[in-house]
């Protein structure tokens, strides 16, 4: 992750202890073993999304140069919107047209090789040692009887919220 991500994540770290430790210990113990454990999965899962869309970038399977912008593309995949003016069409086009489209599709299809192969990324190492780690966490607080709901919502929600942020404006930077 760039530099920015974790300086805004120590800091926000740094304000939620202050004010944990203004609420109490069961606060500091729920808000950072919370906070740790949240990083840990969203900086993991980051990383493991990155490596998978640059081995499929380097296997050809993502075009690196469109005329299309991304917006566009996610939100009009099969340009049905562009600026092309078709004719009227007639039904027995319409029939071919659903025919060839089916086949089309049909051909797209993914392959159980295919799919495992892109689940990688939701089964890294890193990733499941995270979730491991932050399930461990939940059963310690609640098997010591200290669990509480709150500091641990509020400690896992502001490292997505400072990573999500921060990942806008480096994206914002970029353009």
């Amino acid at each position: 992750m760039n530099p920015q991500v974790w300086i805004g994540l120590i800091a926000a770290d740094a304000v939620l202890l202050a004010l944990a430790l203004w609420q109490g210990t069961n606060w500091v113990i729920n808000t950072q073993i919370a906070f740790v454990t949240s990083a840990m999965v969203m900086s993991a899962s980051l990383q493991a999304h990155a490596r998978m869309v640059r081995r499929r970038i380097e296997a050809g399977e993502i075009p690196t140069g469109t005329d299309r912008d991304t917006i566009d593309t996610l939100e009009d995949p099969f340009d049905l919107y562009g600026e092309e003016e078709e004719g009227i069409v007639e039904p027995d086009d319409i029939r071919a047209t659903i025919r060839s489209e089916k086949q089309r599709l049909a051909q797209q299809r993914r392959t159980p090789m295919e799919a495992i192969r892109d689940a990688r990324a939701s089964l890294s190492p890193m990733r499941m040692i995270a979730y491991a780690l932050l399930l461990g966490g939940f059963f310690y607080l609640t098997n010591r009887g200290i669990f509480a709901p709150v500091p641990y919502l509020i400690g896992m929600t502001v490292p997505i919220v400072v990573i999500v942020v921060a990942l806008a404006r480096t994206q914002e930077e970029r353009r």
